[in-house]
């Protein structure tokens, strides 16, 4: 409480000091609603509405996702009418963070932090025709988490984020063992919910990037005699992006050529059987990390 005076011209005198009664800490103690990593490097944390906060000053503070870490203050907000908050100051893709609140009045009443909630920290490894992942557990809602939805990009094919699996609320781990053959750079984020009933909160993690290395297979010999076995020479391969073969007999004249994986030759050479015996190939290819372009010199042999 507090007094001001008003004189008979309607002027208004000066405040003065204030008192607080006994039973003045009407402030309720913050709820976090969810910690989600946004914009690929920033964290958002919201909070349940509360119209007594716009009269009091909010604590955010924060800590690396550890049992022995420290708190820290981060914000100061005082008649803060928004409900959230946007912490630059992170490494999404390197630690997981945790965030609690607490809240001051203008009385001087500190009350209680809330309890903390923390971002989800994606990690993954890359092995060949497969991406194994892992993340940690998303804590404190009070409806608990209903699952983990895996959610990917094929990023050559220029797709956007769709769901590709649901983990139930114990397991933290899965493996991608169904990967486009005909891509190679793949994006991941993990999408917590709630289970209903509270507040339908969601929380997405960090993204992280895999990148598959290309492989691909030539066989040395095929037989074009129109017997329906192995009738055409064709690479057979995966996350391939450039592709050149170039094809010569041996006086060295270039017989066959082809720019695509999916090209196969029949064994001709305008429209003619080439004899039977040993051709050479030269080779030039390249995956979708464009940092080694990969080259094989040999040998086909044709069976009439």
């Amino acid at each position: 409480y507090y007094i001001t005076g008003t004189n008979r011209c309607g002027e208004e005198g000066p405040v003065s000091d204030t008192l607080c009664s006994e039973d003045s800490s009407f402030v309720k103690i913050a709820e976090i609603i969810s910690v989600s990593v946004t914009n690929h490097n920033q964290i958002s944390i919201t909070w349940k509405n509360n119209p007594d906060f716009y009269s009091a000053t909010l604590h955010i503070q924060r800590k690396l996702n550890c049992d022995t870490c420290s708190w820290e203050d981060i914000a100061q907000l005082k008649n803060y009418a928004s409900n959230s908050f946007t912490d630059e100051k992170v490494y999404t893709n390197e630690t997981s963070y945790c965030y609690n609140i607490f809240v001051t009045d203008d009385c001087g009443n500190t009350f209680p932090p809330c309890k903390e909630q923390c971002s989800i920290l994606l990690e993954g490894e890359q092995f060949p025709y497969e991406h194994r992942l892992n993340w940690n557990e998303y804590i404190n809602w009070d409806n608990q988490v209903s699952g983990y939805y895996i959610e990917r990009s094929e990023l050559t094919l220029g797709m956007p984020y769709s769901d590709l699996y649901f983990n139930n609320a114990t397991t933290f781990d899965y493996t991608d063992d169904n990967l486009p053959l005909k891509n190679g750079v793949f994006h991941y984020r993990i999408r917590a919910e709630e289970n209903q009933g509270g507040n339908n909160a969601k929380s997405y993690s960090n993204e992280i990037e895999l990148i598959q290395k290309p492989i691909l297979f030539l066989p040395n010999a095929f037989s074009p005699n129109e017997d329906d076995l192995n009738e055409v020479w064709k690479a057979e391969g995966a996350f391939i992006k450039d592709y050149k073969l170039l094809l010569l007999n041996r006086w060295s004249q270039l017989i066959f050529e082809s720019n695509s994986i999916e090209d196969t030759w029949n064994g001709k050479y305008k429209d003619v059987d080439v004899p039977e015996g040993v051709y050479f190939y030269r080779l030039r290819y390249s995956g979708y990390d464009l940092r080694t372009v990969y080259e094989r010199l040999g040998t086909i042999t044709v069976i009439r």
